[in-house]
C-alpha cells in the first residue's frame, strides 16, 4: 500500500474513489490531463470506485483538499521565510548571484515538496474527512488496487519534478538573461513547457 494515498489498507479504497470521481469529468470529456495518464482496465476501475462517491461526499473532499493544501503552504512559506530570510542576509555583496541561486533551489525544493508530496497528502487527509460508513459499506477491494494506488503519488512526484524544474528556469531567465531578453525568454520556456508536458508526461 502507499502511505501517499492510503496510509493503512481500509484507506486505499477511498482515496480511489475520490481520485477517480475527480478525474471522472476529464475522462467523459475525452481530455487529457498530463502526467496523469491510465490505461483502460485503470480507468475502469477508477470509474466504478467513483459511482460510491455521493454528491455531498465530493463537495467535502473539493472543500478539504485546497484547505489542506493552502495551510501546508502558508507553513512551508513560514519555515522558509524563517530559515532563508536571515541567512539571504547574511550574504556579502559579493556573492549575491550565487545567494539567488541558493533561493531559487530552495523555491524548487519546496514546490517538488508541496506537488510531489503536500498534494497527496491532503487528497489522503481529505478522503479520510469526507469518507463516511456508508460510502466504505459500498467499497470493496479488487486486485491491482494497491498498484493503482501506488501510481498516482509517483504521478504526482513527476509532474512536481517538471514543475519545479520549469519554475527555476523561468525565475533564473529573470534573474541573469539581460532585461531586454527576459520577457521572451519566460515566454519561451512556458510556452515549451507546456508542449513538452504534453508530448512526455
Amino acid at each position: 500500500m502507499t502511505p501517499e494515498i492510503a496510509g493503512h489498507d481500509g484507506g486505499v479504497l477511498p482515496g480511489l474513489a475520490f481520485w477517480g470521481r475527480n478525474m471522472a469529468p476529464i475522462r467523459a470529456k475525452g481530455w487529457i490531463w498530463p502526467g496523469f495518464e491510465y490505461s483502460e482496465t485503470e480507468w475502469k476501475r477508477l470509474l466504478v470506485l467513483a459511482e460510491s462517491v455521493s454528491f455531498n461526499a465530493f463537495v467535502g473532499f473539493q472543500l478539504a483538499t485546497p484547505v489542506l493544501m493552502i495551510a501546508a503552504i502558508g507553513l512551508v512559506v513560514a519555515g522558509g521565510a524563517a530559515i532563508i530570510a536571515p541567512l539571504y542576509q547574511m550574504i556579502a555583496a559579493a556573492w549575491a548571484q550565487s545567494g539567488s541561486l541558493v533561493l531559487l533551489t530552495a523555491i524548487a525544493i519546496a514546490t517538488f515538496l508541496l506537488l510531489g508530496y503536500g498534494f497527496p497528502l491532503a487528497i489522503r487527509l481529505a478522503a479520510a474527512f469526507a469518507t463516511d460508513d456508508a460510502m466504505r459499506a459500498q467499497l470493496s477491494a479488487a486486485p491491482g488496487d494497491a498498484d493503482l494506488a501506488a501510481k498516482i503519488p509517483r504521478q504526482f512526484r513527476r509532474v512536481a519534478a517538471f514543475a519545479a524544474a520549469m519554475l527555476v528556469l523561468i525565475a533564473a531567465s529573470e534573474t541573469y538573461l539581460p532585461e531586454s531578453a527576459q520577457h521572451w525568454a519566460a515566454l519561451a520556456i512556458a510556452v515549451g513547457s507546456g508542449v513538452i508536458a504534453m508530448i512526455f508526461l
